[in-house]
């Protein structure tokens, strides 16, 4: 993006995040999950919504070398405790939404956040916010919330990030079980580059252009898509 760093990368709600501000973000994200203790082939699972911070996430984790396993938060409470229990993740990251559905899982890091978080809405954010509490979505520590985490890392400097390996597994994304029960499929990171790279046979996007995301980042189409 070294060309384009003034120009526009996401569109979110009222707001436009610049290509200077989005690597700015993700290396604040991962400064602070690192001093949480994120490191090299971690598995982090990530139940997140389409907004900026999924991006930050997901970018941070991976310049950290850790393993991402996307959790879909509309799942079934069974389902996402049974994926989670296959997995075994040292941590866990995702909108208030998920909280009740996994807030009995065992051995697991919860870093949580507002799913309105970017929102330019300040009625929207409160009414969020009295919903979560209502629905019992609300982790009463700020040791478990993103902001505050994201501001006690600000200060970190020394931060390892390992050198690329080739055909490094850097996500498990489950399928949806339609031949069967479903699986967490590893995938290694050059495999995602290479179905992306091959969008250039389909749709040569130039800058500028707009893509509109409209699959889900727990998908693995939803990661073709970012």
């Amino acid at each position: 993006n070294k060309k384009y760093m003034n120009n526009v990368a996401l569109k979110f709600d009222n707001i436009n995040i610049t290509y200077e501000e989005l690597h700015t973000r993700i290396d604040e994200y991962a400064r602070a999950l690192y001093n949480r203790g994120v490191r090299e082939n971690d598995i982090i699972a990530v139940s997140v919504a389409n907004t900026p911070e999924a991006i930050y996430i997901h970018y941070a984790l991976n310049k950290l070398g850790a393993i991402i396993c996307p959790i879909n938060p509309l799942d079934m409470d069974y389902k996402i405790f049974e994926d989670l229990k296959v997995v075994k993740p040292k941590m866990f990251i995702g909108i208030n939404d998920a909280y009740k559905k996994i807030k009995n899982v065992d051995d697991m890091d919860i870093i949580l956040f507002p799913v309105v978080k970017s929102v330019d809405n300040n009625l929207v954010k409160f009414l969020y916010g009295v919903k979560q509490v209502l629905n019992g979505n609300v982790l009463l520590s700020l040791d478990n919330n993103l902001s505050h985490i994201l501001r006690k890392g600000k200060s970190v400097n020394d931060v390892y990030y390992p050198e690329h390996k080739e055909n490094k597994v850097g996500d498990i994304i489950f399928t949806g079980g339609s031949s069967g029960t479903h699986k967490g499929v590893m995938l290694a990171e050059n495999g995602i580059n290479c179905v992306a790279k091959s969008l250039d046979y389909v749709t040569e996007l130039e800058p500028g252009e707009v893509f509109m995301g409209n699959l889900p980042m727990f998908m693995a189409f939803g990661k073709l898509a970012m």
